[in-house]
C-alpha cells in the first residue's frame, strides 16, 4: 500500500470494513469513538493514543499498520468485523423446521468467523443460557464434547443442545432441570450436520 498518513490510512481502514466498508456511524459504534470525530480524524487531526487503541480493538486492524503504515492492515485473515445476517430459528424445546427468512434485526458488526451468522432459539430446555426468543451465534465448525451445538435432522428440523459423542450415538442434553427435558440419544446416521454454537447475543 502507498506511503500515507495516518488520516488517510483511517479512511482506507473504514472502506475494508465489513464487505461494503463502513460509514462514518458504523465506524463509531464498532470503535466507540464519536462520528464528529472520526471526521476530524479523516481529514487533519491525528488520534489520541486511548482512541487508537479503540481503533484497532474495534476493528482488529494492525496497530502498526494504522501508526506507520507498515505491514498488513488486519492482524489475521478472516478477523476483520463482518456483517452477520440472522437467517435461522431453531428449537430449544423440540425440534422446528428453519426458515431462512428476514428476521427483521438490525445487522451489526462483530468480529467472527467469516462463516458465522444468528440463529433464534425457541422453547425454554436450555435456559438459563438461552430463552426463548433469544438468538445464539453458530459456525460450520464441528463441536467437540460438551460444546453447545445446533443439530440437523432430516427434513430441516434443528435441536440445539450440548452435545456429547457416544459411538455411533450423539447424547444431547438439555441445560434446564425440568424432568420434562430428559437427555435424548440419537443415532449418527440420523443426524444430517452438527454445528457449534459459539455463544449467546444479548444485542
Amino acid at each position: 500500500m502507498k506511503e500515507c498518513g495516518i488520516q488517510a490510512r483511517l479512511a482506507e481502514l473504514r472502506k475494508h470494513v465489513g464487505e461494503a466498508g463502513a460509514s462514518l456511524a458504523e465506524f463509531a459504534r464498532l470503535t466507540g469513538i464519536e462520528r464528529r470525530l472520526l471526521a476530524r480524524y479523516e481529514k487533519d487531526v491525528a488520534p489520541s493514543a486511548d482512541n487508537v487503541a479503540k481503533i484497532v480493538k474495534g476493528t482488529r486492524c494492525s496497530a502498526a499498520w494504522l501508526l506507520t503504515g507498515e505491514g498488513q492492515m488486519f492482524q489475521e485473515e478472516g478477523t476483520r468485523p463482518q456483517r452477520v445476517p440472522v437467517v435461522a430459528t431453531a428449537s430449544g424445546a423440540g425440534a422446528a423446521r428453519v426458515a431462512f427468512t428476514d428476521h427483521g434485526r438490525e445487522e451489526r458488526r462483530m468480529t467472527l468467523p467469516s462463516d458465522a451468522h444468528l440463529v433464534q432459539v425457541t422453547g425454554d430446555s436450555m435456559v438459563p443460557i438461552a430463552v426463548s426468543g433469544q438468538f445464539v451465534w453458530v459456525s460450520n465448525e464441528s463441536p467437540v464434547n460438551g460444546d453447545l451445538a445446533l443439530i440437523e435432522l432430516p427434513d430441516d428440523e434443528v435441536l440445539f443442545k450440548r452435545v456429547y459423542l457416544a459411538g455411533n450415538m450423539l447424547q444431547c442434553i438439555s441445560i434446564n432441570q425440568d424432568p420434562r427435558y430428559a437427555p435424548m440419544m440419537i443415532h449418527r446416521k440420523d443426524v444430517r450436520r452438527v454445528r457449534k454454537v459459539l455463544g449467546t447475543w444479548y444485542g
